[in-house]
């Protein structure tokens, strides 16, 4: 099994509900993403927010260039490919927004090989 390395990863979307949001109502930080003993954190450094025509919004998010290894220093960093199809993985994002009624109708991750895998994401606040 191989492992994923933090130049695998290309960016995640986000599907929220509704369209009445700006970019400044919403702040996502790190992705988690974790399986039994095994798990993977990296920051998000930009976003991109788009409002779709059947009334979503998209938010495009990027990934920071390096693993920040002091502020994740527990982290193992051996979240594996087959790990990432699981339906056992637990993923969270950790968002801070001024929204009330926030919900996630579909997140995907994007990979510099172009794949794409739709996890189910755990919120935290």
């Amino acid at each position: 099994m191989r492992k994923i390395d933090i130049e695998d990863f290309k960016n995640i979307v986000i599907i929220i509900q509704g369209n009445d949001y700006k970019g400044n109502d919403t702040n996502i930080g790190a992705l988690t993403l974790s399986i039994e003993d095994r798990e993977f954190m990296i920051d998000i450094s930009q976003t991109y927010t788009t409002k779709l025509e059947d009334g979503n919004t998209s938010i495009l998010c990027e990934f920071e260039d390096e693993i920040d290894r002091e502020t994740f220093d527990e982290c193992p960093f051996n979240i594996t490919n087959e790990d990432l199809k699981s339906p056992n993985l637990n993923a969270s994002l950790h968002i801070m927004n001024d929204i009330e009624d926030f919900v996630i109708n579909s997140t995907t991750l994007t990979f510099n090989s172009n794949e794409l895998i739709e996890i189910k994401i755990n919120t935290d606040e």
